[in-house]
């Protein structure tokens, strides 16, 4: 059987605010699923995080990476959902030793 995958991810909303919220990319990768609802990606470049949901709702998804930040967001005002806390706390650890070990190796 074929495993969902649990991702973090940057979560725009129209008014600006920007939240980490644990998604699940559905099997052949072309959405998400966020609070109960199925957020088809873009076929676009230009579009690039912009999903929608059936009823019409836009929301900007875009998975956490270790090496870029989106454009439309502000590291400085994202709030951490309380969901993804403690999976946030452990991306977060593994993050920084990462940083530290590739600066060990650079020195």
């Amino acid at each position: 059987m074929h495993q969902y995958r649990e991702l973090l991810a940057y979560i725009g909303v129209e008014n600006g605010d920007v939240s980490i919220e644990l998604i699940t990319l559905t099997r052949n990768g072309l959405s998400y699923y966020f609070q109960n609802k199925r957020w088809k990606r873009a076929g676009s470049l230009f579009l690039g995080d912009t999903c929608t949901a059936e009823s019409g709702e836009v929301l900007k998804i875009s998975p956490l990476s270790r090496h870029s930040t989106p454009n439309w967001v502000n590291l400085n005002q994202v709030i951490v959902s309380d969901s993804a806390k403690a999976r946030f706390e452990r991306w977060n650890k593994k993050n920084t030793a990462e940083i530290l070990n590739n600066r060990d190796e650079n020195e």
